[in-house]
């Protein structure tokens, strides 16, 4: 059985989640969400270089609270000076090798 108030906070946060990816409220500089077709993309910036990557995921498009998600992890990972970016999350132990190799 499904909690009454918590389900309650869950489309309230996702309100506010959508409120902020139309642009309400959101603060300028901290990148974009738009679809494409039928698959939402990310747009932002790490250290002036602009990163646009897909929001889908397993196979399927996703909606547009997806890509919002997914923006703020890359945005929050991007702030801590964690390496962002799709190009990261698809390294290999062979390419970490290859990069071990020429240093």
């Amino acid at each position: 059985m499904i909690d009454s108030d918590n389900h309650e906070t869950a489309i309230a946060t996702e309100a506010k989640v959508e409120a902020k990816a139309s642009g309400k409220g959101r603060a300028r500089g901290l990148g974009s969400v738009y679809p494409r077709g039928n698959v939402w993309w990310i747009e932002y910036h790490v250290h002036g270089q602009r990163i646009r990557e897909s929001a889908a995921q397993d196979g399927r498009a996703g909606t547009r609270i997806d890509a919002v998600r997914l923006l703020r992890a890359r945005i929050k990972q991007s702030e801590s000076g964690k390496p962002t970016g799709p190009a990261v999350e698809k390294t290999t132990l062979a390419d970490l090798a290859r990069m071990l190799e020429s240093e």
